[in-house]
């Protein structure tokens, strides 16, 4: 739908909002990104008191990061993830 709109002919200053399903995945993709970096910030300062280390703790959460990623590029590489 959204691409057949963008080639329709609708007149200029026409404002355009997609409700439903659309909507509540943006709602859920924005508190999912926030919700990632509040629980890395967390993690982070529950390691530091811990570590009493900068480097310790930028170590041990980018292996989070980067593990985090190769786990959805397996699942898109596998196209496992329509059955989360």
């Amino acid at each position: 739908m959204q691409d057949w709109i963008k080639e329709a002919d609708i007149p200029t200053g026409t404002n355009i909002k997609f409700l439903g399903q659309a909507e509540e995945n943006t709602e859920a993709g924005q508190f999912a990104i926030a919700a990632f970096i509040s629980i890395l910030l967390m993690m982070g300062v529950i390691l530091l008191l811990q570590f009493n280390s900068f480097y310790h703790v930028f170590l041990t959460l980018s292996a989070v990061i980067m593990s985090v990623i190769g786990v959805m590029a397996g699942l898109t590489f596998y196209n496992y993830i329509s059955m989360i």
